[in-house]
């Protein structure tokens, strides 16, 4: 996952805006939509870590598309708490 960061002068009373890249390389179009629609699930278990006004990219990697439910929620909760702390030092 990657914080994108925004203009210092945006409105943290915007939504936070999630964008999600899954290439080829994880699998076929099913696949991809599967691993596409497991990250949107994470991303949304954990909507209270996003921070308002903020952009997120969530990619995944080959690996992702056999990752249990435990271990994808585990990693996305460290990348939006690294994305939290990004934000808090600047």
């Amino acid at each position: 996952m990657k914080f994108l960061p925004n203009d210092p002068t945006g409105d943290a009373a915007r939504p936070p805006i999630v964008g999600y890249a899954v290439s080829r390389r994880v699998g076929g179009a099913v696949v991809r939509n599967r691993v596409r629609r497991r990250l949107r699930a994470g991303v949304h278990l954990h909507r209270g870590m996003l921070v308002g006004g903020a952009t997120y990219l969530v990619s995944a990697q080959p690996e992702t598309a056999h990752a249990k439910s435990a271990e994808l929620h585990e990693a996305l909760c460290g990348a939006l708490s690294k994305a939290q702390d990004a934000l808090m030092s600047r």
